[in-house]
């Protein structure tokens, strides 16, 4: 019915404009009936853009006429595309060039446009210009003032979190709700210092008892132990187990609050009673060199009475960054690199770990600057190696599959093929619609995990979406 109102109209305005009675010229009826049923054709293609990429739509209209709505939109999720490449690539100015061509896109419609600039801006530093563009996203484009702030947070270093919350506070369509969440989350940011002052500790507490985080109960059971409190330490891996279940690396730190403890008592009643013959703790080579006992080896160094060379106090953070404790390994190495020269024998590999950690923490643009000073070649092989994993799972994430796809190839080409990436290119190869190479992929992995319970959901959540009823995966 819709269509035949909106045709009647549309001949009526023609006929109209000829004068009553006259026949609409050729061309003119040609226009309108391709104008009608590219509107109908088009339905899928918008629909395949979304779900499947530009690319795909693309390469499927390469031959048919296609509205100018429809083409503008795929050169702008081309160019978008090409935009975020420059900047994975820190290829800031052409970056920024490129967003300089297109003024038309300098609106909230297209406000991942605006976020990929704001991004650009920021990668070369947090400075007025970053902070004049987030204060015009944040007035201009309010129904994305929240997440463009979100986005802020994922992006810059920790010194700025307190500017960009009290930009986001002071602007007129803040959340009052998110804005405290995000402050909570600042604050649980503290666990990431070497040591936070116990008032800190107590207000995180307080948190994680709202929460009743598992996982940040046990974060404040390490700190604890760290600043020499056993009894609280036990208290908070006591309440991990209460909340998230037991763990290996929990039941250590009740074990450890507990050594601790008996190490003072014995302390305490040694004079009293010499007899118990406490001797002092020394460092166990042994002990240290056994990956599954890094914690052991981490309680030992940190209760040894004098201070640590500069070889024990790079283990104790390679110990951290293996306990998957990446903030207090990096704050670790950072004070070691302060305490020894460049010609140090342990400097090489100690700025080796720092560089590592401050990716995993999500530092990215530092680490590429720190891992500049890396000479082993391969040390910088392997940080190669990590840089292109790290841009695979950008491009996926941002849904540049076939981007993704380009990089994993010459992943496999230049280092082999990584296990850890085939389930990456699994999907990849899906949204591009190349799905018997994506199911031949999970077979495998099937085959080599048979037992791993995610892969398996995975593979029969791919032939589910790959038999043409989405709607019931």
């Amino acid at each position: 019915m819709k269509r035949h109102i909106i045709l009647s109209i549309v001949f009526c305005m023609n006929f109209s404009h000829y004068g009553y009675g006259e026949t609409l010229p050729a061309s003119a009826t040609d226009a309108i009936n391709a104008s009608v049923s590219t509107a109908i054709n088009e339905r899928k293609y918008w629909r395949m853009l979304e779900e499947d990429g530009w690319e795909v739509v693309e390469q499927s209209t390469k031959d048919i006429p296609i509205s100018e709505r429809l083409r503008e939109e795929l050169y702008y999720r081309k160019t978008l595309e090409y935009m975020g490449f420059l900047i994975i690539n820190r290829r800031y100015e052409e970056a920024t060039r490129l967003s300089k061509q297109h003024p038309q896109w300098q609106n909230c419609e297209h406000i991942h446009w605006l976020w990929q600039s704001l991004l650009n801006e920021v990668s070369t530093g947090y400075g007025p210009n970053s902070q004049r563009r987030y204060d015009e996203l944040l007035e201009t484009c309010p129904a994305h003032a929240l997440t463009t702030t979100k986005k802020m947070l994922s992006w810059i270093n920790r010194s700025a979190i307190e500017d960009i919350l009290a930009r986001y506070g002071a602007s007129r369509y803040v959340d009052e709700f998110a804005l405290a969440a995000f402050k909570e989350d600042y604050l649980l940011s503290s666990l990431e210092q070497p040591k936070p002052t116990l008032k800190t500790l107590q207000e995180i507490g307080r948190i994680t008892t709202k929460r009743q985080s598992g996982q940040l109960a046990e974060a404040l059971g390490w700190k604890y132990l760290d600043i020499q409190r056993p009894d609280l330490a036990m208290f908070w891996f006591e309440s991990a187990i209460e909340w998230a279940g037991e763990t290996e690396l929990r039941v250590r730190g009740i074990l450890y609050s507990l050594s601790v403890q008996a190490k003072r008592t014995l302390q305490h009643y040694e004079k009293k009673f010499p007899e118990l013959k406490l001797s002092t703790r020394e460092y166990n080579d042994q002990v240290c060199r056994q990956p599954p006992l890094a914690a052991t080896c981490l309680v030992l160094l940190n209760s040894l009475s004098r201070a640590l060379s500069p070889e024990l106090a790079s283990l104790r953070a390679w110990k951290l960054y293996e306990l998957k404790r990446v903030f207090s390994a990096m704050l670790a190495f950072e004070e070691v690199l302060a305490e020894i020269p460049l010609n140090h024998r342990r400097w090489e590999i100690t700025q080796y770990g720092y560089v590592l950690t401050l990716i995993q923490a999500g530092f990215h643009q530092k680490a590429l600057v720190q891992a500049e000073f890396i000479q082993n070649s391969q040390n910088r092989e392997a940080l190669n190696k990590r840089w292109m994993a790290e841009a695979i799972y950008q491009f996926y994430h941002q849904g540049q599959y076939s981007q993704a796809l380009l990089l994993l190839d010459q992943h496999d080409s230049q280092y082999g093929l990584d296990i850890a990436l085939l389930e990456i290119k699994a999907w990849s190869l899906h949204h591009t619609n190349k799905t018997i190479a994506a199911k031949e992929i999970f077979h495998q992995l099937t085959t080599i995990f048979p037992f791993d319970e995610n892969i398996t959901v995975a593979y029969e959540l791919l032939k589910c979406l790959s038999s043409g009823t989405r709607e019931n995966c």
